[in-house]
């Protein structure tokens, strides 16, 4: 069915996303590596490179990260309303509209997210003792940034908890009810009128 499909839309979102998070988390662990085991303490112009590439790719991540976590979000709420509302969910979930949702959120979270790392301006602190220098990250709003990606996560894990608990229930009492025998109806007997004998 290709993309105009919903479910296959919103996985090829899902995927994509997944891949520029692992993406950004690989680069920064090889900074990493280079940080802690290739690179001396001598202050060079790699060293600091790094140092500056590290957070960055933090902060980085945060982008893709929220794009998979809305897409989950709206995979666990189509797949609990064609559970619970098989029949009107065709109509009212459409793909298009589907794709509308996803990147509503991701726009606006991506322009929260950059409101608080965008004023972020790296200064390099000398240690005379150890003949080196350390990247220190100023200007960056913690408190925006810490309280919109916690609300946003566990806003969105509850979300899922609740789709998952709806689809629970439905499936199991749709196979409590297939379980249970219907009462059977009396066979007729054989000398009986309505059997047609």
């Amino acid at each position: 069915m290709g993309l105009s499909d919903g479910v296959t839309q919103n996985f090829f979102l899902l995927s994509v996303s997944d891949f520029f998070m692992a993406l950004v988390t690989m680069i920064n662990g090889v900074i990493y590596i280079l940080m802690t085991h290739f690179y001396n303490d001598e202050s060079g112009s790699s060293e600091k490179n790094t140092q500056i590439l590290n957070p960055a790719t933090i902060m980085a991540v945060g982008f893709p990260q929220n794009v998979s976590l809305i897409t989950t979000v709206v995979i666990a709420v189509v797949r609990c309303c064609c559970v619970a509302m098989p029949l009107r969910v065709k109509y009212l979930l459409a793909a298009s509209r589907q794709l509308a949702v996803i990147l509503f959120f991701s726009a606006n979270a991506a322009v929260v997210l950059l409101y608080a790392v965008v004023p972020i301006q790296v200064t390099f602190v000398d240690n005379p003792m150890t003949n080196s220098s350390l990247a220190v990250l100023v200007n960056l709003k913690w408190l925006t940034y810490t309280l919109f990606t916690s609300i946003c996560f566990y806003s969105g894990f509850f979300i899922v908890i609740v789709c998952i608990i709806i689809l629970a229930t439905n499936v199991y009492r749709s196979s409590h009810f297939r379980q249970n025998p219907l009462p059977a109806t009396p066979r007729p007997k054989r000398g009986d009128v309505r059997s047609g004998m």
